[in-house]
């Protein structure tokens, strides 16, 4: 594709009100005045030819991304041409799950025909994105006209969870049970189920004590509770159209989704089993 740039335009209205001045002045010669806006195009046509050239481009696309990161895409440019093309801009065809950081095309500085540059684009919802077109155009010797190179391809990028806040603040809530050398730690007002009932020692937590049964052997008595283990937890996802409304940016699925792949992790961790369901309308019973 070939079509002007924006100095062959202004050079194109510049040439106007010349025009219609050589009309005015000497209307048996007036079409004189179309000396100019013809020069102007014969000098686009030899800029359009001068400019031709063999375009190529390659994008390094990670093997997947998480959603709602912030994601930089190198691309490198590639233009054979006679003459020494010294920058062109590249553009991405758009894609409902990725937000580009500029609308604008990008700048891509050449050196030898070569250059590269990246592209910022923040991944939106969960899926899979596609990279099907990219568009390089590139200005003549003489600035006058575009040239235009469309490239297709068949690039995908899968879209996923955001994991990485769920290790970092999983880990962080597993720091109060780090052990520390070799001293033993004792979880204390872990679990609900009731054990048993002990004596009341020093280091027991002064809310297990049974006042009744205290009163009775006129001693402190505690109870003793142990930590629930192998519980069935099931997280049930609404994914409804209500939940495809943003947050911050990223939908309320999504966030969803990151709750319970937190609290799974954490789950799974003390030995408790885990169970996913997901509905639209209800919940579906058995």
């Amino acid at each position: 594709m070939i079509y002007p740039t924006r100095m062959a335009v202004l050079a194109a209205a510049i040439g106007v009100p010349v025009t219609l001045l050589v009309a005015m002045l000497f209307p048996a010669t007036w079409y004189a005045g179309l000396g100019w806006p013809l020069a102007v195009l014969t000098l686009v046509v030899a800029d359009a030819v001068l400019g031709r050239a063999q375009a190529s481009a390659v994008l390094a696309l990670p093997r997947s991304t998480a959603v709602g990161v912030a994601l930089s895409v190198p691309i490198e440019i590639g233009i054979a041409a006679r003459r020494a093309v010294s920058a062109a801009q590249v553009a991405l065809a758009p894609d409902p799950l990725l937000a580009f950081a500029d609308a604008a095309p990008l700048d891509v500085a050449l050196a030898a025909g070569r250059g590269a540059g990246t592209i910022a684009m923040t991944p939106l919802r969960r899926g899979t994105a596609r990279f099907g077109t990219i568009w390089v155009r590139w200005a003549g010797p003489l600035g006058l006209a575009w040239r235009q190179a469309r490239i297709d391809g068949d690039r995908s990028l899968p879209i996923l969870p955001d994991i990485e806040a769920v290790r970092r603040q999983g880990a962080q809530l597993f720091q109060r049970h780090a052990v520390q050398g070799l001293l033993a730690q004792s979880d204390r007002g872990d679990g609900t189920d009731f054990d048993a009932l002990v004596e009341f020692r020093s280091g027991v937590d002064r809310r297990a004590i049974d006042w009744k049964q205290s009163a009775r052997h006129r001693k402190l008595y505690a109870k003793e509770y142990r930590t629930e283990r192998n519980s069935q937890i099931v997280f049930a996802i609404d994914s409804g159209r209500q939940m495809s409304e943003p947050v911050g940016g990223i939908p309320r699925l999504d966030r969803a989704v990151s709750a319970a792949l937190l609290t799974g992790w954490l789950a799974l961790k003390i030995g408790d089993r885990v169970a996913l369901h997901a509905f639209d309308l209800a919940p579906a019973y058995r």
